[in-house]
Order: C-alpha cells, then structure tokens, then sequence
C-alpha cells in the first residue's frame, strides 16, 4: 500500500525494513541481508523518494555475516548501477544527488573495510567517497544556475521581457544572471 498526500509513504518498503532491522538486532545478519534485498528491489519499482540511508542500510550486514567481500559485489554489481542508471538524462541537481548517494555507499564499504582491518580498502573506497562529495558540490553549484535560468524563464512567460515592470524582489533573486 503507497500513501499519499502531504507525503508519499510506501507501507510495505517500510514493514521490510523494520523486519531487517529485527533481524539484525537478533545478530541474524543473514536475515537481514535476504530482506533488505527485498526491501531493495521495492524501492527500485517504487516513485517514493528514499534516504540514502535505505540504500546503504543492507552494507553492513554483510560485513557483520562475515561476508565483506560480497558486500562489496553487492554494491559494484546491484546498487551502484541501480544508483547511476538515470545519470545521463538527469539534471546537475539530479546528478549531484545521485553522486551524493554513490559516496554514501562508498564510506560504508569504507567502514566495512575498517572494520574488517583492510586498510587499502578504506583508503580506497574513502578516496571515491570524496571524489563523490567533490563531484556532488561541484553539480550542485551547476544546478542551482540552471534552475536559477529556468525559473528566470519561467518569470520571463510571466512578466514578459521588460525588467522594469518586474517586483524588485524578483529582480534581485535573478541578479546573477542579469549581469
């Protein structure tokens, strides 16, 4: 069941969730794992909108199953191309974001690796975290003039082409863009 309204809830994404986390309470590390797989292939299906804590969520379990290595096949071979599979047709925000999300996986396969005493490892995956971090700040900055030049668009359809029957308010939120 999707609820909607003032904001979009997907009940049953939520109950898998829950139940991982029981299992992991229970030290049921591969309980976890199967459900939060479950979990995972619903919030793909879904157009609810997710933490990256959802997504992250499943990497330690693997590492507390005492499976580190397939953690990481898991995250090179499920959740990062699902992450990255709408990069090319989306926006900078929407890149940002999606950058942001990767980064997120990669410091937790940078915890597992610490946790595991793999020091190559979490130099490694710390180092694409940040490439990730650098990347998302850098989209980030891109985006907002796009959207800045959109809205601008959009107060141009509005307003119409001369600037002096603008509100000033207006005017100055598209002061950047006006120089």
């Amino acid at each position: 069941m999707v609820l909607t309204g003032a904001f979009h809830f997907d009940a049953e994404v939520d109950r898998l969730l829950k139940h991982a986390s029981e299992n992991a309470r229970k030290k049921d590390f591969n309980a976890a794992i199967e459900v939060m797989k479950k979990a995972l292939n619903k919030v793909w299906g879904s157009d609810v909108s997710y933490s990256f804590e959802t997504y992250t969520k499943i990497l330690p379990y693997f590492q507390k199953a005492g499976l580190y290595g397939d953690g990481i096949e898991f995250a090179n071979k499920e959740l990062i191309p699902k992450l990255v599979q709408s990069y090319e047709e989306s926006g900078s925000t929407g890149r940002a974001f999606i950058c942001l999300y990767v980064g997120k996986v990669f410091e937790k396969l940078a915890l597992n690796a610490k946790r595991e005493n793999k020091v190559e490892d979490e130099l490694f995956f710390t180092g694409r975290a940040k490439d990730m971090d650098d990347s998302y700040l850098k989209l980030m900055e891109v985006g907002k003039i796009e959207d800045l030049k959109a809205e601008y668009h959009e107060m141009l359809e509005l307003f119409g082409r001369d600037h002096s029957k603008w509100p000033a308010s207006i005017l100055k939120k598209f002061d950047t863009i006006l120089r």
